[in-house]
């Protein structure tokens, strides 16, 4: 089980304010909580954090407890954070005193990635900061992950063009492909991205017709995993093939 996990705090070694943690899993549920703070805050958190702080909060016992329990209901887990203070706060809340915690799931990771780029719906709320950290995370690293698990499966996923004319990304679809594959610079060229490339795959598969670029029918052919191929075309109309050896 991976969560995804963001926090809050008042400053630079300030107290903790907020922590969320935001399962990969959609159909379980997350854990999100405010924390009482009698600190002067510091005037960055004033204006950027607090106003989208909309709990109640509690005090930093009651916190403990509820993300204790919380963690005993996942059970083992591998917890994802895109800083590393937002895993000591996460360590310091489960230490209750010396050689003491709170009762945890016996295996907890964690992950920390510190090439996360995301975007959320509303910066520096703990919450939608995790939600967009594990939409990170979807979009990138678990398409990876699939690519490399489909290879062990032996199938690979090749994009072709399935019609006359020729191969090409739609707009829609070249903005997409750059966001996840973190391209900046214009002059990059659709033409030049490998066939197998799983944000490619990717983005064809959601997008669908709207990938197409305008002399393009996109399509998505699984071949066996361990054979070399080649992508063949009679103006612009595409078909993959087993690599042979020539001589001549």
């Amino acid at each position: 089980m991976r969560l995804f996990l963001d926090t809050e705090f008042n400053g630079f070694g300030g107290k903790l304010m907020s922590m969320a943690l935001v399962p990969e899993d959609d159909r379980l549920s997350h854990f999100y909580c405010e924390i009482e703070m009698t600190d002067q805050l510091h005037p960055w958190v004033r204006e950027h954090v607090v106003p989208h702080m909309t709990q109640s909060p509690v005090t930093y016992s009651v916190f403990q407890q509820q993300l204790s329990q919380y963690l005993l209901r996942i059970g083992d887990c591998t917890i994802i954070a895109d800083w590393p203070d937002d895993i000591r706060y996460f360590c310091e809340a489960v230490i209750v005193g010396p050689g003491d915690r709170m009762p945890l799931p016996t295996n907890i990771t964690f992950d920390l990635n510190l090439n996360i780029n995301y975007s959320s719906e509303v910066r520096h709320n703990a919450y939608w900061d995790a939600c967009g950290i594990r939409d990170y995370y979807r979009n990138t690293v678990a398409v990876q992950e699939k690519f490399v698990e489909d290879l062990k499966n032996g199938v690979r996923s090749v994009v072709i063009n399935n019609c006359y004319g020729g191969f090409g990304l739609s707009d829609t679809a070249i903005s997409e492909y750059k966001k996840l594959a973190g391209i900046t610079d214009p002059d990059w060229y659709d033409r030049t991205v490998a066939r197998d490339d799983p944000y490619l795959v990717k983005i064809v598969r959601e997008l669908g017709a709207t990938a197409n670029g305008g002399y393009a029918d996109l399509k998505i052919v699984e071949i066996p995993g361990d054979v070399k191929w080649c992508i063949n075309e009679y103006d612009g109309n595409e078909w993959i093939a087993e690599e042979h050896r020539t001589w001549s």
